[in-house]
């Protein structure tokens, strides 16, 4: 009967010669971004103060934006106190 280490030698090389060679390559985290909405809506209700959500994201769906990642977007924003939103209009609190 064969020792351990003679078995093991032979399961560890059967394991090298049936690996695939490593072919990842590292690649930007967000190859595809083309836009950025949430920077688009701020700037949006900041150069366009007193506007609606809607009027916001009817504004940037022609941008190729998505009307409910807008108005997503904006409630998280009048969450955190990045904007405003005063009888449904909208202000930013900040220049950026």
């Amino acid at each position: 009967m064969p020792d351990l280490k003679t078995e093991l030698t032979k399961v560890i090389n059967q394991w090298n010669t049936n690996e695939e060679p490593n072919t990842m390559t590292t690649q930007p985290a967000h190859p595809n971004v083309k836009n950025n909405v949430t920077r688009a809506t701020f700037n949006h209700v900041r150069d366009n103060p007193g506007g609606t959500r809607s009027d916001a994201a009817a504004a940037l769906i022609p941008l190729g934006f998505n009307a409910s990642s807008v108005t997503s977007l904006i409630g998280q924003m009048v969450r955190q106190r990045l904007i405003r939103e005063e009888d449904n209009k909208l202000f930013v609190n900040q220049k950026e």
